[in-house]
């Protein structure tokens, strides 16, 4: 597993006794991002549902990180960020879970513009 990487996401939450998936394998597409230093939005949709996020990273520290299978890298990472997400129902335009929290680990790392271009 060293050597293998890929560009995508894999989200997956539980709700109600329910996981819900959202993943470039899956089908699941990235519809919207923005980014700027501390901050991130994020929109994806599969056939069902769209999961909308908004995140603020807040304060981090730098933590050491894998590259090639030694940690010799470096990660900004907080435990302060705070997070707003949304899950709707796409057929009936209905939103099933909308929470926010307030107390997230969070990072945002590698470039993040790569994500811009998939498919």
């Amino acid at each position: 597993w060293h050597s293998k990487s890929f560009t995508g996401f894999i989200i997956g939450f539980w709700n109600n006794r329910k996981l819900y998936r959202f993943a470039t394998y899956t089908g699941a597409r990235l519809d919207y991002l923005e980014y700027n230093d501390n901050y991130v939005e994020l929109s994806f949709s599969d056939k069902e549902h769209q999961l909308i996020v908004k995140a603020n990273q807040g304060h981090t520290g730098e933590l050491q990180a894998p590259i090639k299978g030694a940690m010799i890298g470096k990660v900004l990472e907080s435990i302060n960020g705070k997070l707003d997400m949304t899950l709707i129902d796409r057929k009936e335009s209905k939103t099933i879970i909308h929470t926010k929290a307030r107390c997230c680990g969070m990072e945002i790392a590698g470039n993040v513009q790569d994500l811009v271009s998939l498919p």
